[in-house]
């Protein structure tokens, strides 16, 4: 989540300046993290991480995870 959702924070506030870093950037980051959700524990849970966190980033939401959103990603009750 956080990742990810800093990521795309960053990749907002350089996309004017510098857009071939950016896109560089995206690239090299976008393999471990497909790879995380492909072969990784609870796959499920990692893949709504990802596109909660790039939801977030995209609307520049950040701070930490409110402990409802926390308990969703991680399995774990309130």
């Amino acid at each position: 989540y956080f990742i990810t959702r800093n990521n795309v924070d960053l990749y907002l506030r350089y996309a004017r300046i510098r857009p071939r870093w950016v896109l560089s950037a995206a690239k090299r980051e976008l393999s471990p993290t497909v790879t995380t959700i492909v072969s990784g524990p609870r796959r499920g849970r990692q893949l709504l991480a990802t596109v909660i966190g790039a939801a977030h980033g995209l609307i520049r939401k950040r701070g930490p995870l409110s402990p409802g959103l926390r308990a969703l990603l991680t399995g774990s009750r309130v």
